[in-house]
């Protein structure tokens, strides 16, 4: 108003009938019939000076609950500029809140200048779908990141939250846990005796020098067969008990010499060590299996051999025994000789 010479606006507390209420006052000085003149309008803001503090009290809230997660949380809008975040963000990323609030997600994370390749909150604006994917930050860190997008009441999206949670520690342990199986694997493979895992019905798993020994092709061949297709049938009421004792009251049983069949039919002698474990969860029996067939067959040879030669010396014996008879004997004759050539 070309009279308004200055508008003032303050908001107090009246009271009116014993409450008290919040106001807006907005006051000027205006040329009214010729004279400065005062202006004020009051107006009712109780219901918004309410609506503020709710509005207060939540934002205190959020901030309180987020800021007790320990995982770095963050809101971007769909320029990747990240208008919130908690704590646990200033913590991961060693930047304090005014270095991250304004600043792209790819500045603050991966010290970039540029967008990442391949970025997954750029997916999920895309998609519309929730994105997780491994983050590996220049210090070395491995973080699994998760992208939600956001919408307003009337669906669009308008920007997204990102949920980071550091993994760097159970990578590690993730590696030395897959070298370790490796390292097992390679053993058990390489290992110059047969071994296999059963849960007392069919194998689970079997090593190389098991499918040398029983005449497999492939570990397939084997996994899901009845365990006792490879007993001998003399040889499996004994192998049920031991599998009972293993099983049933975890104990060890001793090394066993038994008959074992192999694909084609043929039959192996071989010393068996069982021991209970515990395998994805489930009680199971692992053996340890030995060929001896051929060394029982090297001893067999070795007694047979040994059973000639002392055969032999006993002839070798008798023959001495019988030479010196017959050397005494011809001595004795030749003396007899003798004494008949004299009278004669």
């Amino acid at each position: 108003h070309r009279d308004l010479h200055r508008l003032i606006r303050r908001q107090r507390q009246m009271c009116i009938r014993d409450s008290r209420i919040d106001v807006e006052f907005n006051a000027g000085i205006i040329s009214f019939r010729g004279k400065p003149a005062d202006f004020v309008f009051v107006r009712d803001i109780t219901k918004r000076k309410v609506a503020e503090e709710k509005l207060k009290e939540s934002e205190w809230e959020k901030a309180l609950i987020l800021d007790t997660v320990s995982e770095a949380i963050t809101f971007c809008d769909m320029e990747f500029n990240i208008i919130w975040a908690n704590k646990a963000t200033c913590d991961a990323t060693e930047l304090p809140l005014d270095e991250i609030i304004g600043h792209k997600c790819y500045e603050v994370w991966r010290k970039r200048e540029l967008q990442c390749e391949n970025c997954p909150m750029l997916r999920a604006f895309k998609t519309g779908d929730n994105i997780s994917e491994e983050m590996l930050t220049p210090n070395g860190r491995i973080w699994l990141l998760r992208c939600y997008p956001v919408r307003n009441t009337a669906g669009e999206i308008i920007g997204g939250v990102e949920v980071t949670r550091e993994i760097t520690e159970q990578k590690k342990a993730e590696i030395a846990l897959s070298e370790s199986e490796e390292r097992y694997r390679l053993l058990f493979d390489m290992a110059p005796v047969g071994i296999v895992v059963h849960d007392g019905k069919k194998f689970i798993l079997v090593n190389r020098e098991i499918l040398n020994m029983l005449g497999y092709n492939k570990k397939d061949d084997m996994l899901g067969m009845d365990i006792m297709k490879m007993v001998s049938p003399e040889s499996r009421e004994a192998a049920k008990i031991r599998i009972a004792t293993m099983l049933e009251k975890g104990e060890f049983v001793p090394p066993l010499r038994q008959n074992i069949i192999r694909a084609d039919g043929e039959k192996l002698i071989v010393e068996i060590v069982g021991a209970p474990l515990n395998y994805h969860g489930k009680k199971a029996v692992m053996l340890i299996v030995r060929n001896i067939t051929e060394s029982i067959k090297a001893d067999e040879e070795k007694k047979a051999l040994e059973r000639k030669l002392m055969q032999v010396q006993k002839l070798e014996a008798v023959g001495r025994l019988a030479g010196g008879i017959a050397h005494e004997f011809n001595n004795l004759l030749n003396g007899i000789i003798g004494y008949a050539e004299l009278i004669r």
